[in-house]
């Protein structure tokens, strides 16, 4: 009778006792990308989004964009009549009038208006000095320079939301047919007190969502970390190759912005953050050997 060779499955062991990848907490401000050394062969890059308050979620800001919504926004206005009515001169001299002194001006109201409700915050009359001889004449002042609030996703940068930490066993790479384990953890209540561009931001921020990310189109929800021995997420992967292997945390904050033209301190609306840790994540697929 003919022996049939027994079917060996080779399989590294370092695959399957490799360490457990714990990326360590990482600020989320900078440019909003990073490296992390975690373990061998393992880099975690951190990055923040940004998604303005009411909004339907598609849009999201980058730390430094200029484009993302500011919680505050100002207008100036001729204060009364407009030309050639003389209801806005106003006297401009911050001392005793004197040769050379430009005595007149022309009063701009100011307003403070509350870009999430449209409400008006704050009024207040400003002399602007008209032009000097030898300039145009007829014509009023421009308005004054306006005050420029930061935008939330500086607000959110300056915060400095920490990173969310990334779990994953196995821990070097995966094998197809397998379940891959996720999880994750890191701080989840931020307090606030950042001063950004002439502004104070005070207030706390929360962490209500995990989203795991398995790279191959697979994702999920979590309103827990989970852990090593729980896992939040668990995932099979069909084909082998290299994954990007991203898990998010959710943050949203109540805060008051005070600054110019806020007597008092505001409640403002600064949207939500979502701190981003990801690896790139080897999965192997493991094939039969026919030993002789």
């Amino acid at each position: 009778m003919r022996r049939v060779a027994p079917i060996v499955f080779v399989l590294a062991v370092a695959t399957l006792l490799s360490p457990v990848l714990a990326a360590a907490p990482a600020s989320a401000s900078g440019d909003g990308s990073g490296g992390v050394q975690t373990g061998p062969d393992a880099s975690v890059s951190v990055g923040l989004q940004v998604f303005a308050p009411g909004g339907d979620g598609s849009q999201s800001f980058g730390p430094h964009d200029q484009a993302a919504p500011r919680p505050i926004r100002y207008s100036a206005v001729a204060a009364h009549s407009p030309p050639p009515g003389l209801d806005n001169l106003c006297n401009a001299a911050s001392g005793p009038v004197g040769a050379g002194t430009v005595a007149w001006g022309w009063w701009y109201t100011v307003t403070a208006i509350d870009n999430a409700t449209g409400q008006v915050i704050s009024t207040e009359m400003v002399c602007v000095p008209l032009p000097l001889a030898g300039a145009p004449t007829g014509a009023p002042p421009p308005p004054p320079a306006l005050p420029t609030p930061p935008t939330i996703a500086e607000v959110w940068d300056a915060v400095g939301i920490p990173a969310p930490t990334l779990g994953v066993n196995p821990g070097r790479e995966g094998v197809v047919g397998l379940s891959t384990w996720l999880w994750s953890g890191g701080g989840t209540d931020v307090q606030i007190g950042v001063a950004v561009g002439g502004y104070a931001v005070q207030g706390r921020a929360h962490l209500v969502q995990y989203r795991f990310d398995a790279g191959d189109g697979m994702t999920t929800t979590a309103g827990a970390a989970g852990s090593s021995a729980a896992p939040a997420a668990t995932h099979v992967y069909d084909v082998k190759g290299i994954y990007q292997l991203r898990v998010a945390s959710v943050w949203e904050a109540n805060v008051t912005m005070t600054g110019p033209g806020l007597v008092t301190p505001l409640p403002i609306a600064i949207g939500v953050a979502v701190v981003t840790s990801s690896r790139a994540y080897p999965v192997a697929e493991v094939r039969s050997v026919l030993v002789p």
